[in-house]
């Protein structure tokens, strides 16, 4: 049987066919729609989940930053919860503190510690937040587990051993329906400062290794060593006069730190120690002492040997890694020293008699041409630095520039000497790594320490160290009291007063200081007015902040004559001879717009300024 369609049956049967398509397509719409629709189910509870599990994490981290930081575990003792156990190591391994007891530390080996945390199904609340912030140090009843890693640690801005935060990671577990899964998530949190505290000075007869910490009556050569607890980078020593003595601090050829105090928990650890020799039985020797070097440089005569037995007194200081010393890590030990030597007076040698002393300790350095102590000379006295800095060995020297020092110190029976090693650390430090030659010395010459030897004995003693004061040269014109009339800085006398552009008003001069400066000079111009001062003087600029010359750039605004204008250049002055240089301070001032003055018409910080951004560097 054929089956036949005519019109209307062909009809019919595409109406049939498009209506069956039709429900096709609706069925496979309503398909896609239901399918959709469930994606966006899954995803919410994705997102729900992700969130969850952040909040766990964010409970994490508030936890171990809250262990990083230190709690009471007895009277007047706080220690942290959690700790590096070398602070040094940049690749953290950490330990946890038995003395607290934490039902938030689960474990912790090596980068990584399990902590007890709210599952991820608990929200984040006020509490984790107050947390997170360092209101609160707990939370209340965590039921879940995660893992923070420490993954690095990061040094502050210019500092070469403080850490200020460090990155970790979070890993916590998501559980729906049984199943579970894992969420990474990193962070950079602050991290405190570690502490550097108690030292403690002990003695020992030479190579005995027999210490005490209240010796009866010491003589002779004599091991003195420091102890201290927490995190140290060095110890610093003084012997009576002589120092200061750096102990401990860091391998200058691999950067690795020389004694055990790297951890918060470290308790009275050997930071290093020395040989000296209280001198019994020797010949006397004079003592001298600047009292007080932003009042006076002249140098005050200690005089030795009067008496059978004199007290010396020792200072420890703890240096952090913060470069700073705290109320408990500073000590004083008065020790009574026994001596058989007969007294003297101070002499007045002749600069050529002192320069032949103690030459094997401390060598004096003659100009290639008898008399001639100008460009060639300085450039000599350069390379002797450059090829100590080459070498990594360093030497005391004497040159010209001492029969200044010698006059302005007062100190005439003794020959004085440079040590450069202490810039060579201070820029090693300010790096961290060994300081070659290109690297920035200069910014770092304030460091100088000048030392004085005397005959027989030949022992390196401290004077003092240099600081640049930020002078001006001779001939520069200061304004005066009435706000117009100037005078050269080196014919000022106490009876003058100085305009203090800031204030407009005038002021009495407190103090004025003198002398020469063998590093070349700045020469600071504007297009109507220029001035010659040392690296470190201080300029106000227009933004409020203050700079010291060297940093300085060219296009900076200055302000001169009462205008705010850009400096035009920058010059670098040198000179055949020594220049002299003054600064003052004025008097008066309640607060720091109490120290500007006007420089040939420029507006710049006085002495006390200087020395408080020298203070602020240290």
């Amino acid at each position: 049987m054929k089956l036949r369609l005519g019109s209307q049956e062909g009809s019919t049967g595409f109406a049939a066919l498009v209506g069956l398509i039709s429900l096709s397509m609706s069925a496979m719409y309503v398909f896609n729609q239901t399918k959709a629709s469930k994606n966006s189910v899954d995803q919410a509870k994705l997102s729900s989940m992700s969130a969850e599990s952040r909040a766990s994490s964010l409970n994490s981290l508030s936890i171990y930053k809250s262990l990083l930081g230190d709690r009471q575990v007895s009277a007047d003792v706080y220690e942290p919860g959690l700790y590096p156990i070398n602070y040094f190591d940049l690749d953290w391994n950490l330990a946890r503190n038995s003395r607290i007891t934490d039902s938030y530390i689960q474990d912790v080996k090596l980068n990584v510690a399990s902590l007890k945390a709210f599952p991820s199904d608990r929200k984040l609340d006020r509490s984790t937040a107050e947390i997170f912030s360092g209101a609160k140090s707990s939370l209340e009843h965590p039921t879940a587990t995660n893992y923070v890693r420490f993954l690095r640690a990061n040094l502050a801005a210019g500092k070469s051993k403080l850490i200020d935060t460090v990155d970790v990671e979070v890993t916590s577990d998501i559980v729906r329906n049984g199943v579970k899964t894992q969420q990474k998530m990193q962070a950079r949190i602050p991290v405190p400062v570690p502490k550097a505290i108690d030292p403690v000075i002990e003695f020992s007869p030479v190579g005995a290794n027999a210490w005490v910490s209240n010796p009866t009556n010491l003589s002779g050569p004599t091991d003195i060593r420091v102890l201290g607890s927490g995190v140290i980078a060095y110890a610093r020593l003084m012997v009576g006069a002589a120092g200061p003595f750096m102990l401990g601090g860091f391998d200058e050829t691999t950067g690795v730190v020389k004694h055990k105090a790297t951890n918060a928990l470290a308790r009275n650890v050997e930071i290093g120690r020395m040989t000296h020799n209280f001198g019994a039985g020797t010949t006397s020797s004079i003592d001298y002492k600047i009292l007080d070097p932003k009042e006076s440089c002249r140098a005050v005569p200690i005089i030795n040997g009067s008496a059978v037995s004199v007290d010396v007194v020792i200072t420890a200081e703890l240096i952090s890694v913060a470069d700073d010393v705290s109320e408990k890590g500073k000590t004083d030990k008065k020790v009574t020293v026994s001596t058989t030597v007969s007294g003297a007076d101070p002499r007045n040698l002749a600069f050529e008699q002192v320069n032949t002393m103690c030459e094997d300790k401390c060598k004096y350095i003659n100009p290639d041409e008898a008399g001639d102590e100008g460009a060639s000379y300085l450039k000599k006295i350069f390379k002797i630095r450059s090829d100590q800095v080459a070498d990594r060995k360093f030497e005391d020297f004497s040159w010209g520039y001492m029969r200044t020092i010698r006059e302005e110190t007062g100190v005439l029976d003794a020959k004085i000497c440079e040590d450069y090693s202490a810039v060579y650390k201070a820029v090693s430090h300010s790096l961290g790594r060994p300081a070659m030659n290109g690297d920035a010395f200069i910014d770092h010459y304030d460091a100088i320490e000048y030392t004085y030897y005397q005959e027989p004995a030949c022992q390196k003693k401290f004077l003092f160290t240099r600081t640049s004061c930020g002078c001006f040269e001779e001939n520069t014109q200061i304004t005066l009291g009435d706000g117009i009339s100037t005078k050269s800085i080196e014919l000022l006398t106490e009876n003058d007063k100085v305009w203090n552009p800031k204030l407009k008003r005038a002021q009495p001069i407190l103090r004025m200081t003198r002398g020469p400066e063998s590093f070349p000079m700045f020469k600071i111009s504007t297009k109507h007015s220029s001035v010659s001062v040392t690296r470190g003087h201080p300029f106000p600029i227009e933004d409020g902040s203050i700079h010291k010359a060297r940093d300085l750039k060219v296009g900076q605004t200055i302000q001169v004559n009462g205008q705010w204008q850009k400096i035009a250049s920058i010059e670098t002055v040198t000179s055949e001879t020594l220049p002299v240089v003054w600064n003052l301070e004025l008097g008066e001032a309640d607060d720091a717009d109490g120290h500007f003055l006007l420089a040939n018409g420029i507006v710049t910080g006085d002495l006390k300024i200087q020395e408080e951004m020298d203070s602020a560097e240290k």
